[in-house]
């Protein structure tokens, strides 16, 4: 026993978004939920995440210390931090902050956030898109960079030999 948690929900197929499915989305949604979608696919955000974030700061954050933290909707209000480790990312920062303008968030000040995550869940629903498939996105492309090889997911090699996988 190393002392962690067992792990729940592992990942036995892809379910992330391909970049033309992703553009395709941005491409079909307001400009504001584009850019939440791609802090989704850049950061490995929640969607309530990438909605609440304070973009102006993050941006500043990630200029500054190489690092956006992430402290708002998150689960269990657990705050963490996510290393910058490309330009596509503060991109999307630069976006975001653009479009957020004087707000404190990705929502807009006349709408509350139920509104605003209805309207969102609304016009994403009619492109059978999820916001999650961001999210894998994100995990699979992260492992690439860290590790120098597939996902085992993609690689598609089951949970009980991944070890051996990554061995070889």
């Amino acid at each position: 026993d190393a002392g962690l948690p067992n792990r729940t929900g592992i990942a036995t197929s892809n379910h992330s978004v391909t970049l033309a499915e992703h553009n395709h989305a941005v491409n079909n949604v307001s400009e504001r939920l584009g850019v939440i979608i791609t802090l989704e696919r850049e950061f490995g955000l929640r969607f309530k995440e990438s909605c609440l974030i304070d973009a102006k700061s993050a941006l500043q954050e990630a200029i500054n210390k190489q690092v956006i933290t992430v402290e708002f909707g998150t689960k269990g209000g657990k705050e963490r931090t996510i290393p910058i480790s490309s330009h596509t990312q503060i991109s999307a920062l630069e976006r975001a902050a653009d479009i957020q303008k004087h707000e404190h968030s990705m929502i807009p000040a006349e709408q509350k956030w139920s509104q605003f995550q209805n309207q969102s869940y609304r016009e994403i629903h009619s492109l059978g898109f999820t916001f999650h498939s961001e999210r894998h996105h994100f995990a699979n492309h992260r492992y690439e960079q860290l590790t120098g090889a597939l996902s085992p997911v993609l690689a598609n090699v089951s949970h009980s030999t991944h070890h051996q996988y990554l061995a070889t």
